[in-house]
């Protein structure tokens, strides 16, 4: 992969954790999820990450360790 297709995954990766951020947000307001059964819809999002550029940073971050643990050189 190109340099510029790594950060297009990374970009996609971070949109898609700011849908799931936008749907839990969206089941807690409607009394969905509730206190009771919130660990159910939990994912590794954090409450914190809503900059895009703070949650970008983060997913990057992770997109590279993950490249790292399967043994891939990410030149970014």
């Amino acid at each position: 992969m190109t340099k510029e297709e790594h950060e297009l995954m990374i970009a996609m990766l971070a949109k898609q954790r700011r849908f799931i951020d936008l749907l839990v947000d969206l089941l807690v307001k409607e009394k969905i999820i509730t206190k009771e059964n919130r660990p159910a819809f939990e994912v590794s999002v954090h409450p914190s990450s809503v900059q895009m550029g703070q949650m970008y940073q983060e997913t990057r971050a992770s997109y590279l360790q993950a490249a790292e643990a399967c043994g891939l050189k990410v030149d970014l």
